[in-house]
C-alpha cells in the first residue's frame, strides 16, 4: 500500500485528495491522482504532496515523492484541480 500525504497550512481554502486512499497494482507503473482545491481560488497557492511507505517499499515497489520542494504542487489563480 502507498500512502499519499499533503503538507500545507491555509486558512481560506482547502486542498485534498478525492479519496482517502488508493490501491495500485505494482504492474500498473504510474497512478495519476487528482489534487483538489476548494474555497477561495483567487490567489496562487501551493502544497507539498509526498508519499510515505506503508506495506509497499520505496524503490522496490514505488518511486518516492519526498517531503521536499521538488514535490510542490502549484495552483495558479482560478485552478481547482492538479494531477500528480
Amino acid at each position: 500500500m502507498l500512502k499519499l500525504s499533503i503538507s500545507h497550512h491555509v486558512s481560506v481554502h482547502t486542498i485534498s485528495f478525492p479519496e482517502s486512499s488508493y490501491s495500485v497494482d505494482e504492474g500498473q507503473g504510474v497512478i495519476h491522482v487528482p489534487v483538489l482545491r476548494a474555497g477561495d481560488t483567487s490567489r496562487q497557492s501551493s502544497v507539498i504532496c509526498y508519499t510515505r511507505q506503508a506495506s509497499a517499499t520505496v524503490m522496490e515497489d514505488f518511486i518516492e515523492r519526498p517531503l521536499a520542494e521538488a514535490s510542490r504542487v502549484v495552483f495558479l489563480s482560478g485552478d481547482k484541480v492538479r494531477l500528480l
